[in-house]
């Protein structure tokens, strides 16, 4: 499929009303016709909520889980599918000033994702990404390649229906790692982010116990498992739950 036959999937657990004021109207003021996105609730429950806090919007039933909705996700779209991902608390997405010091909303999202497949294609990736961080100082300008880490709050995938993600709560680093280990790249917009707030807010991974400590030493543990040498303890990072960081063997920079 063609770039600019993407489709965008919010995922989203209990926040109705989060998820409307923040993800799809920042979507919506960004250019994204409502045609082109759906709201996959993990609880199919909570659909009616969803629909009256979000009308006219498609809103669908999920899988529980974090993994589980993004499972399902990849499920039930096509193969080759272009899908923009993204979570359900974004506040915005901003793209890095010249002069690297300020940040600016990106005013047209649907020129953004298409330039971003596009890029994603000549570079042979199927996983784009953008910057982890809101802070300007950690943000560069253009794009860069090999294995970069694709945080899962917004990100690109061309779908395979196929892939299953294990991780309860570090699903984006491992995501990063498969399409990396299958493609041999992926890409990351280092000059694009999207501002989003993790703890403190009800619903998502809070509501469903998803991000504990002992959640995330499984996950890390994992990973480190199946990617041995590739994936590192961060003992620098200031968390209370346990981070890792990727590094490439020299031979694939």
């Amino acid at each position: 499929m063609r770039p600019d036959e993407y489709h965008v999937a919010v995922i989203s657990h209990r926040r109705p009303q989060r998820c409307a004021v923040r993800t799809l109207a920042v979507l919506e003021k960004g250019g994204i016709t409502r045609d082109r996105v759906t709201v996959h609730v993990s609880d199919p429950a909570d659909v009616p909520a969803y629909r009256a806090a979000a009308p006219g919007w498609h809103i669908a039933a999920g899988a529980p889980g974090l993994a589980g909705n993004r499972n399902h996700v990849s499920s039930i779209y096509p193969a080759g599918q272009p899908l923009v991902c993204c979570d359900d608390d974004i506040q915005g997405i901003d793209a890095l000033m010249p002069g690297g010091r300020s940040l600016w909303p990106v005013a047209d999202l649907h020129v953004l994702f298409i330039s971003a497949f596009h890029q994603a294609a000549l570079a042979g990736a199927t996983l784009w990404g953008t910057a982890p961080s809101s802070n300007p100082f950690y943000m560069r300008p253009g794009t860069s390649r090999g294995l970069k880490f694709c945080i899962g709050v917004l990100h690109g995938v061309i779908n395979r229906p196929a892939e299953r993600l294990i991780c309860h709560c570090k699903d984006d680093y491992e995501r990063t790692l498969i399409r990396w280990e299958q493609d041999g790249t992926v890409i990351r917009l280092d000059d694009v982010v999207a501002r989003h707030t993790y703890d403190g807010n009800a619903g998502g991974l809070a509501a469903i116990d998803g991000r504990t400590v002992g959640k995330a030493q499984s996950d890390v543990d994992y990973l480190m498992r199946r990617w041995p040498g590739v994936v590192r303890l961060n003992t620098t990072r200031k968390s209370p739950y346990p981070e890792i960081l990727l590094r490439a063997p020299k031979a694939r920079i």
